[in-house]
């Protein structure tokens, strides 16, 4: 897994542009171009990894993406995550564009990066670094989203209980807090004014 750790190291400006690219789309329900361009980036992804995608579901809303990629006589493991996320309200209440990754003392702000964003390419991520080292997965694999309450779907780093998705660098083992260099993406409000 060392091998894999250092190939995420390696991708992790192209990982984070890849993480700013899917936030800065508008994909709340009702703006269908905000959701398709998340569904086309996401589609896009998938199947560069082999996940032969499909869409099910209406323009308007986070339609369900989907794919699967088989191992023979392997498990098969399951991703469920959403990109759509809540309207932003009145961008009076915001500091900063809620649709504009924003990085600040080596974390990543931004609309949706935690909820579910961030998570979503994280997984494919991890998938890509460990198909880019060992030419094949340890398991088959199935992406799918949630409609509506958490609608489109997936993504690899390590989320930790407070919600923090890791990118890149790993955290410490031991458990203790992340140096500086780790990029962390944390709460997707962030930038709105209290």
């Amino acid at each position: 897994m060392e091998q894999v750790f250092q190939y995420v190291d390696q991708m992790f400006e192209q990982y984070v542009k890849e993480v700013a690219t899917l936030c800065s789309f508008r994909s709340v329900k009702g703006d269908s171009a905000g959701l398709q361009a998340c569904r086309n980036l996401l589609k896009k992804k998938l199947d560069a990894l082999g996940f032969c995608p499909g869409e099910y579901g209406g323009m308007q809303e986070a339609a369900l993406l989907h794919g699967y990629r088989g191992v023979a006589g392997k498990k098969t493991l399951l991703f469920y995550n959403h990109y759509d996320v809540v309207p932003e309200g009145p961008s009076s209440a915001w500091t900063t564009s809620p649709f504009e990754i924003v990085s600040e003392n080596g974390r990543l702000w931004g609309r949706g990066i935690s909820d579910n964003k961030g998570a979503l390419l994280a997984r494919l991520q991890a998938v890509e670094a460990i198909l880019a080292v060992k030419g094949e997965l340890p398991t088959g694999r199935k992406c799918g989203d949630q409609p509506h309450g958490g609608g489109g779907t997936w993504g690899a780093a390590s989320v930790d209980g407070c919600g923090s998705l890791h990118l890149g660098k790993r955290p410490d083992p031991a458990g203790r807090q992340p140096g500086s260099g780790v990029w962390r993406a944390l709460y997707p409000h962030r930038g709105i004014k209290s």
